[in-house]
């Protein structure tokens, strides 16, 4: 009929057209998934900056940057990892503290120690209730002979002692251990040496025949003893009271062996008012030789030069 209008096959192809689309936006898709990317191994390029690789395997899928290092992992999972190790920080922290204080302890009890005078022995220089500090490595002794068997150098005799510094020296004030009585120390002044001889007149002391000269006595004591020879590595030592005092002139104490010498007082610091050097000296002796001669009774018969 003339002004209808006409039937055509375009309505009739639309589907197939639309049909032609899907498929050609289908293979599209397939052929750029298939197609290599841009800096992909694919393709030889290295991966462009920034660029992010996946790597796919058995365990899964890995991201890794271009200079192979994975991301760094969430500090929330760092966090959570250390939430319990305040604690075990802390006490380790407190073990390795006590650790160090015992051997600092240990070290310094091993060189110095405090001593109380007891008694007046020692006066005027010390007093009785006197707290001193005492230097005990200054004396200190090794055993030559068995270091002599690691030093091929060192020549020593077996358990052949040495010092480490020096031994006690004359007009030194020491603790030692009183030879009786292990359980009691004793302070006294270092008056006669190994090798020396040694002899007391009218409270005067001898050694080697040279008068000793002591500015340290202040209440001389006028007794007398006989001449004898310190052995080695044995000491004469005196009290400064020679009127009170136990010390070698007693065979109740005798010479004192090195090995009784606990050290050298270094410092007095108990009471205060006392605070200081202990009195340590060096008597001189008398530059004339003396002979002096005593009675069979103890007086003194002569002395001459």
């Amino acid at each position: 009929m003339a002004g209808d209008p006409q039937n055509t096959d375009d309505d009739n192809s639309t589907p197939a057209q639309t049909d032609t689309t899907f498929a050609a936006t289908a293979a599209a898709r397939t052929s750029d998934a298939q197609a290599p990317r841009e800096g992909s191994p694919a393709d030889g390029r290295a991966p462009a900056e920034g660029t992010v690789v996946q790597a796919s395997g058995a365990a899964g899928t890995a991201a890794f940057d271009d200079a192979g290092q994975a991301p760094p992992d969430d500090p929330r999972d760092a966090a959570t990892a250390k939430a319990g190790t305040p604690a075990k920080t802390v006490i380790r922290e407190i073990v390795e503290t006590l650790l160090l204080a015992l051997l600092v302890f240990l070290a310094v009890r091993a060189s110095f120690q405090n001593f109380k005078v007891d008694g007046e022995s020692m006066m005027p220089t010390l007093h009785n209730g006197q707290f001193m500090i005492v230097n005990k490595i200054e004396f200190a002794q090794v055993d030559a002979g068995q270091l002599s068997r690691f030093i091929p150098f060192l020549n020593a005799s077996p358990h052949e002692k040495r010092s480490v510094f020096h031994g006690p020296s004359r007009g030194d004030i020491v603790v030692l251990v009183n030879p009786q009585e292990p359980s009691i120390d004793l302070v006294k002044r270092v008056i006669g040496l190994p090798g020396e001889t040694l002899q007391i007149v009218d409270g005067h002391v001898y050694i080697n025949n040279h008068l000793l000269i002591e500015p340290y006595i202040k209440h001389p004591w006028g007794g007398s003893t006989p001449k004898i020879t310190i052995p080695d590595g044995q000491y004469f030592v005196m009290g400064d009271n020679r009127t009170n005092s136990l010390d070698s002139r007693s065979p109740q104490v005798g010479l004192i062996p090195r090995d009784l010498v606990i050290g050298k007082a270094m410092l007095t610091y108990w009471p205060l008012s006392r605070f200081g050097l202990p009195g340590n000296a060096s008597p001189k002796l008398s530059a004339t030789q003396t002979t002096p001669q005593v009675a069979l009774n103890g007086d003194t018969l002569a002395a001459g030069s």
